[in-house]
């Protein structure tokens, strides 16, 4: 999403030990939507633990029967948009290990961890191929005076994961990383307006899941949204607010 958006987030920053938050924002929403359709309500989280926190929450709070809200974690999500959308096959995060493996040679071990780099160079860089990423790493090293042995191992990481995603594409296999990407893309066609959403609990968000989360608030009449900022945690969440406050009219409450 680029530009400002002036539609009005609310913001909850809340402290580590804050309990109850959840429960608040449910029944904020709760407020906007005539009972027993909460289809209108869309509830996303970081975790799946939290999302079933929510879920039971939600149950505690309103009166059966019911028509329950969506709930999602920013990855179910975009596998949901995936599956309606299907422009490949789906690859297991498990398998990219094995991949990686398999391109370069290497144990599973590393190439496990090549794989977590790679999750994050994709997710922080969605709109960067591999080779411009590989040429802007080089360049930041070579300034930095890295030594050439450590240059080597970025160059010949690098190369493996350009390998890796050619073979990818090539066969139309999608990675979780490629899924969260692609949903952005397609999420404002798929989803029409509705009421509330809820963001709970995100200290933190990769430039793929801002940009989807972005497509989500675009969306919704009213979002609101709880970002824990406490001790060394506010260091993290600082940069996902400044992200709201400048793509967004952003109202915030501080929470004891």
């Amino acid at each position: 999403m680029t530009g400002t958006d002036f539609r009005k987030i609310r913001l909850y920053s809340v402290p580590l030990n804050h309990r109850g938050i959840t429960g608040r924002l449910l029944s904020e929403a709760i407020k906007h939507i005539q009972w027993p359709d909460y289809s209108g309500m869309m509830y996303i989280a970081p975790t799946p633990r939290k999302i079933r926190d929510a879920q039971k929450k939600f149950h505690e709070l309103v009166k059966n029967p019911y028509i329950p809200p969506a709930f999602f974690t920013l990855k179910q999500i975009s596998k949901h948009f995936f599956d309606i959308k299907l422009p490949g096959r789906w690859l297991p995060r498990l398998l990219t290990p094995l991949l990686i493996s398999g391109i370069s040679g290497r144990g599973i071990g590393y190439s496990s961890i090549l794989s977590d780099l790679m999750k994050e160079l994709k997710q922080r860089h969605p709109s960067k191929g591999m080779p411009l990423i590989h040429q802007e790493l080089t360049e930041i090293f070579r300034k930095l005076g890295i030594p050439d042995d450590a240059l080597k191992r970025l160059s010949e990481a690098m190369e493996i994961f350009e390998k890796y995603q050619a073979a990818v594409s090539g066969a139309d296999f999608y990675d979780d990383e490629d899924i969260l990407s692609y949903s952005s893309s397609v999420a404002a066609r798929l989803l029409d307006r509705f009421p509330v959403l809820i963001a709970d609990g995100f200290c933190d968000m990769t430039t793929s899941e801002e940009n989807l989360f972005g497509e989500l608030a675009r969306k919704a009449e009213s979002t609101l949204i709880s970002v824990p900022r406490d001790g060394g945690l506010s260091a993290v969440s600082d940069g996902l607010v400044d992200y709201l406050s400048s793509n967004f009219d952003l109202a915030e409450e501080y929470l004891e």
